[in-house]
């Protein structure tokens, strides 16, 4: 694979919004050392080699992202969670996502997860052996 500053810069903006910030803390280069490539349109063979690792793991035949599929309207719903929480990009949020979701896991065991289930209030129904309301009382004299 050749690596030229166009290609970097297109598949920086398809996987990764553009993120040079990003890019720079994958790599472990400086903020400027990458912005300085990209100015120049050169870039070191250990910058390149780190690119070219992170473009493997985004683009390559085997990647991670084949095993997530999901419906427009999941995709919608996690995108909007994205933006709620202020990720810049879906590959953090996803990363973030599932260690917290695994952390979950293992702190807390499937069968003893809190439920959402609400008791059910006896009062709503009334005993039927209980006189009625005055209201209710009106009502069934009319």
């Amino acid at each position: 694979m050749i690596l030229t500053r166009d290609s970097i810069q297109a598949w920086l903006n398809r996987c990764h919004a553009g993120n040079r910030r990003w890019l720079a803390e994958q790599t472990g280069f400086a903020l400027g050392s990458i912005n300085n490539a990209f100015a120049q349109g050169t870039f070191s063979k250990p910058l390149l080699a780190a690119i070219a690792l992170l473009i493997e793991r985004d683009e390559g035949p085997a990647r991670e992202g084949d095993l997530l599929r999901f419906s427009a309207s999941e995709f919608e719903l996690i995108d909007q969670a994205r933006i709620i929480q202020g990720y810049e990009t879906r590959i953090e949020f996803y990363h973030d996502a599932i260690l917290e979701a695994a952390n979950d896991a293992l702190t807390q065991p499937k069968g003893d997860s809190p439920t959402h289930a609400f008791p059910f209030p006896q009062e709503s129904f009334g005993d039927p052996e209980d006189p009625p309301f005055e209201g209710q009382a009106a009502e069934g004299k009319s």
